[in-house]
């Protein structure tokens, strides 16, 4: 997770996901990641579309602090 920014009720997420770069809009930012498990979040986009963090531990430190605060 690069950055999340909000604009306009809108959260953009800039993600690097393997070698690619994605920005992707959520609207509901606390119905749009769910913590599946003590490990897995699973956010859900404007299009519908799924992303799947299977570990959260497994991410860098930098980028779980991006998201900490939107899992409670």
């Amino acid at each position: 997770i690069e950055t999340i920014k909000e604009k306009m009720g809108y959260y953009y997420f800039d993600v690097k996901i393997g070698e690619y770069k994605k920005i992707f809009a959520v609207k509901d930012i606390s119905r749009s990641i769910r913590q599946i498990n003590q490990e897995s979040i699973i956010i859900t986009d404007v299009d519908g579309n799924r992303y799947l963090i299977p570990d959260i531990w497994a991410i860098n430190a930098k980028s779980r602090r991006k998201i900490e605060p939107y899992l409670y």
